[in-house]
């Protein structure tokens, strides 16, 4: 290889079983079933880099049949946080940037976002001034939060980053299973006037801290158009100037196939965003807002 060329990214699959699929080109397997998958993430990282760099033959193959090289349980702890100073300078985040399909559709439904100041809309470190997107996970989160309390579960890792000012601790509740229940689906799956009530606090917290006035609301969700209008209805009584959501986006045929891209796209660039703690969802759009340099207490939870 040439000086100042590159290895590809990634290569189809004709190409790699025309490169490794033959009988001298057979991949050296790398099998899964010694790594420390209990381990925090800088160790698994550097456990695997040492697997790699040890093989000289040219087609690698993991065999993940043991257990997944990155499972749940690692991103749904803290130990994925070792992780976090050189994921964040990586260039996986440092050079990230939504699709051109994406972007478009941001464009095209800016005026939803920030009417007044449409500018706003494009620039790598923009944000949409006066927003606040809030993700409500519905669906299977009917099922999935009540399972939650019973597991103890707690929130996604990288929204147990130390530095983000919403804590979840249901210690206080351990002896009491309705009370229990009740703290997660606060958290979890909020009701109408609890999701009223939160909103309510951050834009007067921000508006103390910051000095800037919040006063639109984005909803990102996967609920229905009817059951979003009484919180769209109530966030308007609340004194929010406007309320939109995922619903209202208008979208053509391919931009309709990566609407939940579109949704983190928005989220990624209002001022504030208020995630669903358990939600990876969430926790990727919280990644990915703090690797942009957003102030870190634009990031809350419900």
């Amino acid at each position: 290889m040439s000086h100042g060329s590159q290895a590809p990214l990634a290569v189809s699959a004709d190409f790699y079983e025309r490169t490794c699929g033959g009988p001298e080109a057979k991949p050296y397997v790398l099998s899964s079933a010694s790594a420390p998958n209990d381990e925090d993430g800088t160790t698994i990282i550097e456990w695997w880099t040492q697997q790699l760099v040890s093989v000289q033959e040219r087609c690698i193959e993991i065999d993940s049949t043991p257990h997944d090289l990155f499972d749940r349980f690692l991103f749904g702890g803290p130990r994925i946080l070792s992780l976090w100073e050189s994921l964040t300078s990586s260039p996986v985040l440092s050079e990230f940037a939504w699709s051109p399909i994406v972007q478009s559709a941001v464009a095209r439904n800016s005026a939803l976002f920030q009417p007044d100041i449409i500018k706003n809309t494009y620039g790598p470190s923009s944000s949409f001034q006066g927003l606040v997107a809030v993700h409500l996970r519905r669906g299977d989160y009917k099922r999935h939060c009540p399972n939650l309390a019973k597991w103890g579960a707690r929130y996604m890792g990288f929204n147990q980053h130390p530095s983000l000012l919403d804590r979840f601790d249901p210690s206080p509740y351990e002896n009491d299973d309705a009370l229990k229940e009740g703290y997660y689906l606060a958290h979890c799956l909020p009701t109408t006037n609890q999701i009223v009530s939160v909103l309510r606090t951050v834009r007067r917290e921000y508006h103390s801290q910051a000095e800037r006035t919040l006063n639109r609301v984005y909803i990102l969700s996967n609920e229905r158009a009817w059951a979003l209008e009484e919180v769209k209805r109530a966030l308007k009584d609340d004194g929010w100037e406007d309320v939109v959501s995922t619903v209202d986006l208008d979208l053509d045929a391919e931009q309709y196939h990566v609407s939940m891209a579109v949704d983190m796209a928005i989220a990624e660039k209002a001022e504030v965003f208020i995630g669903n703690g358990f939600s990876s969802l969430s926790s990727n759009v919280v990644l990915l807002r703090m690797a942009k340099g957003m102030d870190v207490t634009s990031n809350r939870f419900l």
